[in-house]
Order: structure tokens, then C-alpha cells, then sequence
């Protein structure tokens, strides 16, 4: 049986696949892996890639043609055959030890799921303020190190298959365009007694152009992650406990955005710091409303020509 599979949900990012999989070519001391690319593509634009590597690494290619992360991730489980499954996103590529590293993590712990650093970098046009907005502050802890669910992502994860919570689709569909699906399955897993640690070794690199670090990408991105927070912690409390919640957060976030707008001409970097607060708490008041950000349908909209596509907000009552 393989041991690990290294599972990749990928969108029409042809240049930053092609430079994983050469990455992954280059692992050195890892345990012997396969690599399953999903592509949710209607084109299909990222087979010839895939395809061009099939000689050089035990390789599968699948197009996903159900939109939305989560579908993607669910096909990678099931086309895989690992013990364990591998996350990594497609704008990252990994360090040349990066899966023996987990590996190694993975048996010495025990761990069902072990979880590794992004070193970020930018394009030449990222400005400052966003590079220092608080998204991509590195996540400091030593190495063994226990994890809480808000630490947890699939961008650099190494998970015990038979931990997972659903062997068929781990992963809930309903978080396709949203986002937050790792997390939603990380958490069931934790509820179930799994355990994960740090490691520092495994680290990745991951690019940012300004299409995807810029204020407004902040912005939307801060009101996912503060939905996420309330679809985790906030919704199963009682309606007077979501209100009081929902009123401070809300409260919060006027005062915060209001702080930022004084600061933004003096320091930009501190007052995206704010914007990126001010939006989780944004976003934890309009969940318990019942909006749901969808961020991951900005990329299959029309956009104008130089201008990044606006997130959109959905009402659901589940």
C-alpha cells in the first residue's frame, strides 16, 4: 500500500502547478507517495500539466466538474490510496524534505494529523501594509507542539486517512464556495478524540500576487474567517447568547473600522491590522444573520479587465 498521497485541488493556476509538481519531483528521503491532481476546470486547463509530469512521479489526474473546494478535495480523498493524505495548495510548493519531515512527525507523534509552516512571498506590487495586515503572520510554536481548531488548514497538512471523519467525503459540500471546509473537518475530527501537532521542519512556500493581497481581497477573506468562527463556536448557543455575541461583535467592528479610517493617512500597516479585525467581526454578526460569504466564486464570475472580482454574500438558513 502507498503510504502517502499528496492531494492537490487546483483552479486555472497553470505556472504555480507546474511549479509544485516539479517540487514535489524533487522530494528527497520521502516515503514512497503518489501525487493526485483535481482539477476544477470546466477546460480542464491544468491536464496538460499534470500529464507532463505522469512519467516522472506516480501521477493521477481527475477534473472535478461539481464547482467548489469542497467537492475537489472530497475526489482527491477517494482517487487517492495513502495511509496518510497530504494537503498542500496549488500557489505553494513544498521545501525538498518537506514529506519526510511530516513523515517522520506523523510516526514519532503519533499524531492523526500534523500540520507545517508557510514561508510567504509577494509580488514586487504587494504593498507593505498588506504584507503586514495580519493574514500572513507565520504561526510561531515548537515543534510537537498540540493544535486547536482555529490552527488548522488543509494548505500544508499531513492527516492519518483512517482518522478522517467520512472516508468517502470528509469534506461538506455546502462549504465549496465559502471556504472553511478544512476547518469544519478538522473540528469533527477533534471532537472525536484526533490529535494534531506542529511541525517547524515541514515548511512550504506559498506566492501571493496582488490579485489575491490587496485591501479588498482583505476585507472579504476577514469576513469568511469570522463566519467560520461563529459556524464553529456561535451558532449551537441559545438565541439570547448568539444576540449578546452578535451585538459586541458588531459593536466592535464599527469602532475598529472607524479607528482604521483615522489611522489609514499615519499607518497603513496598522490600520489594515484593524480592517482584517474589524471584518472577523463583521463577519461573526452577519453569520448569525445568515450570510455566508462565498469568496470562492469571485474566480468563476466575469471581472473587469485589471479589477479583481468582488466576493459575493449568500443568505442561508440551514
Amino acid at each position: 500500500m502507498i503510504t502517502t498521497s499528496v492531494c492537490i485541488a487546483t483552479f486555472r493556476r497553470p505556472t504555480e502547478l507546474e511549479r509544485l509538481l516539479e517540487a514535489l519531483c524533487a522530494q528527497r528521503g520521502a516515503p514512497d507517495f503518489e501525487v493526485v491532481v483535481v482539477d476544477n476546470d470546466p477546460q480542464q486547463s491544468a491536464k496538460a500539466i499534470a500529464e507532463r509530469f505522469s512519467a516522472a512521479i506516480a501521477l493521477t489526474y481527475c477534473h472535478e466538474p461539481v464547482p467548489g473546494v469542497a467537492a475537489v478535495r472530497n475526489r482527491a480523498v477517494v482517487t487517492s490510496r495513502g495511509q496518510f493524505l497530504a494537503f498542500i495548495d496549488d500557489d505553494e510548493w513544498p521545501i525538498p524534505e518537506w514529506l519526510a519531515h511530516f513523515h517522520d512527525a506523523a510516526v514519532e507523534s503519533g499524531a492523526d494529523g500534523v500540520f507545517g509552516g508557510i514561508a510567504n512571498q509577494f509580488a514586487t506590487d504587494v504593498p507593505q501594509h498588506i504584507r503586514g495586515c495580519g493574514v500572513f503572520d507565520a504561526t510561531e510554536l515548537a515543534d510537537g507542539a498540540d493544535l486547536r481548531w482555529w490552527q488548522t488548514r488543509t494548505g500544508n497538512a499531513y492527516v492519518r486517512r483512517t482518522a478522517l471523519p467520512d472516508q468517502a467525503a470528509p469534506f461538506d459540500v455546502k462549504y465549496g464556495l465559502t471556504g472553511g471546509e478544512d476547518t469544519h473537518m478538522f473540528c469533527a475530527m477533534l471532537r472525536k478524540g484526533s490529535r494534531f501537532v506542529w511541525s517547524t521542519r515541514a515548511l512550504v512556500h506559498s506566492f501571493h500576487p496582488l490579485s489575491r493581497a490587496n485591501l479588498r481581497w482583505l476585507f472579504w477573506r476577514s469576513l469568511r474567517y469570522g463566519g467560520t468562527g461563529t459556524e464553529v463556536e456561535w451558532l449551537h448557543l441559545s438565541l439570547t447568547k448568539r444576540f449578546k455575541l452578535g451585538t459586541r461583535s458588531i459593536l466592535r467592528a464599527v469602532r475598529l473600522f472607524g479607528l482604521a479610517a483615522f489611522l489609514w493617512p499615519r499607518d497603513k500597516t496598522a490600520a489594515s491590522r484593524l480592517v482584517f479585525v474589524a471584518g472577523m467581526d463583521a463577519g461573526r454578526t452577519l453569520r448569525l444573520l445568515g450570510w455566508r460569504i462565498e469568496i470562492y466564486r469571485q474566480d468563476r464570475l466575469p471581472r473587469d479587465a485589471g479589477k479583481p472580482a468582488a466576493a459575493h454574500a449568500v443568505f442561508d438558513r440551514y
